[in-house]
């Protein structure tokens, strides 16, 4: 069999799946009777080395492009580097993210902290949205979350944003 000929076999393979798990109950409700989009995000957990069904739950289509939960960022940075170090300090509207990619002396020091309150959204306009006004202080940690790992492992995240960032 050639290469092509078995890259045609997967291809129609995760086109099968993808339609079965359109129809399945439950799969997100964002992503029923989807099929392309689901096939899009097996395609996208293949390449990021996750299990798919964990990609379907936590890879987003959010204005027709992918983002992550804040969730799977975190479990695909203990996944790759278990040794990483994350930390994130919360409480009354403000959140503090830092990360690093080791407890070394020179991975601490090269590490980063992201800082987020209500001071910040409202100056990007986030304060009044819906998410932000019935739990603020999620909000607050997902967005300290994001900002950290997107600034420390860009090469596991492969460029993805949060649902809320998009």
């Amino acid at each position: 069999m050639s290469d092509i000929q078995l890259h045609q076999n997967s291809f129609e393979i995760l086109e099968r799946k993808a339609l079965t798990l359109s129809k399945s109950s439950i799969i997100p409700a964002a992503l029923k009777n989807k099929p392309a989009d689901i096939a899009v995000i097996l395609m996208m957990a293949m390449e990021l080395d996750i299990p798919q069904i964990q990609a379907l739950g936590g890879i987003n289509v959010i204005q027709g492009r992918a983002s992550i939960s804040p969730q799977l960022m975190i479990a695909m940075i203990r996944r790759k580097i278990p040794s990483a170090v994350i930390k994130i300090n919360d409480g009354n509207l403000k959140c503090e993210c830092f990360m690093a990619r080791g407890s070394s002396q020179l991975e601490l020091e090269q590490g980063f902290t992201a800082h987020w309150d209500m001071e910040r959204a409202k100056k990007m306009g986030l304060s009044t949205k819906d998410n932000y006004l019935k739990q603020p202080g999620t909000m607050l940690r997902w967005r300290a979350v994001g900002e950290a790992a997107r600034i420390i492992f860009p090469d596991i995240l492969s460029g993805l944003y949060l649902p809320d960032e998009l």
